[in-house]
């Protein structure tokens, strides 16, 4: 049995302002807390449509200490899924469980990912 992958429509809709990027509140998960925000370009395709997930320490809530961005993409069956395009985490963090943590955030929101 197949599954369909799936890029929640949601998060690239602002109900509000119906601008293409926007960011979540910060959200706790384990220590850390994370947004998650919409964008469109990206590196060597000026089409590509994401989201970015960004990670902060709660001691310093203004500092980010990692972020993820992941691209859109969708196959000729109509099936979408997310890859990570960079995964940045400040080295001090590096090994806390930063990266795996964002990439459990995007899930969270509705998305399926796949190995880039």
């Amino acid at each position: 049995m197949r599954l369909q992958e799936l890029v929640n429509p949601d998060i690239f809709d602002d109900p509000i302002n119906s601008m293409p990027m926007w960011g979540t509140k910060p959200v706790p998960m384990g220590d850390f807390m994370f947004d998650a925000r919409t964008f469109t370009g990206g590196l060597g395709d000026s089409d590509a449509v994401g989201l970015q997930i960004r990670a902060y320490d709660p001691k310093k809530p203004k500092q980010t200490i990692g972020s993820v961005d992941f691209i859109v993409h969708t196959d000729k069956k109509g099936n979408s899924w997310l890859e990570s395009d960079d995964t940045e985490v400040k080295d001090e963090y590096s090994g806390k469980g930063v990266a795996n943590l964002m990439y459990a955030y995007v899930k969270s929101l509705g998305n399926d990912i796949k190995p880039s």
